[in-house]
């Protein structure tokens, strides 16, 4: 580094530290835009790797009923049948439905097998026979619910389960609000003995379309909805790209209100800046390096503005759980979770913030320095 962009550097930092009014309230005015908006997004990009990731660890086909365009359940003993068609390697049977329990509306899910799983992080243990239930910690919360409690559903009072294990805020973001019981549970809970909601398909690679058209073919199965992976990932990339594109457009109409303060604030500040290139250029000094002390100065307010901002966003999301933001892109989410949602803070998005602010503050910086180091001493100090 050259003495005299050492001298330049130097100058800069004493000049954030005298005008540190001037370098907080830029700073904020970035702030208030750039941390929601960093949040936001890193909250979208999170929530959608994790549905990929759940999507990767699915089945390959998805079969659900369908009738006049709307969804109908399926026979359970066609289950059978579709095992026996070439390429199948495993079918399960599943029952996802919404019901009220104590006020709160649950997420009610029959599984297969449910003693199958205690890979998932729970309080308690897990279900060891029929009418016992796993819960979410949401659904937990609300109703003051942990293991060995009693728990009814209004549609069917009789009814009564006993929780076998509670899952944990961060077990995952499906589970907040979901009730898991056996698949004959949930058929006499819906009133629906024999019947399914869908079936999970695996197929071996390469055999996904034929399998398909041969489950459409069934004899019995009446008319069904298949929807692949590949549909389904398209669908999660389609709805996040909604919700990151809304949020966005929000973030844009904030932002413009942000840099219309900034640059009121740089506005009163012409005449202080006024002055010192003044002075500057009474003693000797040429435009370019004018421009380059204020380049230098202003930005690393802009730098110390987005750094800030990234830190401000993380802590939102992380130890914040996201408060009062999360709820804007997961429907239900009480204003404060109980546990946060995914995140993720790439690369671009860091990389974003900082040309942003850096093009910001340099554009309403550098256009009013350069008209005043073009005029003579006396008349830019005025």
């Amino acid at each position: 580094m050259s003495p005299r962009i050492r001298e330049l550097a130097l100058m800069a930092l004493a000049d954030l530290a005298r005008h540190t009014f001037r370098t907080a309230v830029v700073g904020a005015c970035l702030a208030a835009a750039l941390v929601p908006y960093l949040a936001g997004l890193a909250m979208v990009r999170g929530l959608e790797r994790e549905a990929r990731v759940s999507l990767a660890a699915g089945a390959d086909l998805y079969v659900t009923g369908e009738a006049f365009g709307r969804t109908r359940p399926l026979d359970a003993a066609m289950a059978e049948a579709i095992r026996a068609v070439p390429g199948v390697e495993r079918v399960a049977a599943r029952i996802t439905g919404r019901a009220y329990v104590g006020g709160a509306l649950a997420l009610v899910l029959g599984v297969e097998g449910p003693a199958a799983w205690p890979a998932v992080p729970r309080a308690g243990r897990g279900i060891e026979g029929p009418g016992e239930v796993l819960v979410g910690a949401e659904i937990a919360r609300a109703l003051s619910l942990s293991p060995r409690d009693l728990l009814t559903f209004p549609r069917d009072p009789a009814e009564v389960f006993t929780v076998a294990g509670v899952f944990p805020p961060a077990a995952g973001l499906w589970s907040r609000d979901a009730v898991v019981m056996g698949l004959g549970d949930a058929q006499d809970l819906f009133g629906r003995p024999g019947q399914v909601t869908e079936f999970l398909v695996w197929v071996r690679p390469g055999f996904a379309d034929t399998v398909a058209s041969r489950i459409r073919a069934l004899n019995g199965i009446g008319s069904v909805r298949i929807q692949d992976r590949a549909l389904v990932g398209a669908l999660v990339e389609a709805g996040y790209g909604t919700s990151g594109g809304l949020f966005t457009a929000l973030f844009w109409a904030a932002f413009a209100c942000s840099v219309l303060a900034m640059w009121v604030v740089l506005g009163f500040s012409a005449g202080e800046r006024g002055r010192e290139v003044g002075l500057l250029k009474a003693l000797g000094w040429y435009t370019e390096e004018v421009l380059a002390l204020v380049a230098l100065e202003n930005g690393l307010s802009a730098l110390l503005a987005a750094s800030g901002s990234v830190v401000l966003a993380w802590l939102w999301v992380g130890p914040g759980r996201g408060a009062f933001l999360a709820p804007y892109f997961v429907r239900g989410l009480p204003p404060v979770p109980l546990a946060g949602l995914p995140y993720r803070f790439g690369p671009a998005l860091l990389l974003a913030a900082v040309v942003l602010s850096e093009t910001l503050v340099l554009t309403a910086a550098l256009v009013p320095t350069w008209r005043l180091a073009r005029r003579p001493p006396l008349e830019a100090g005025t």
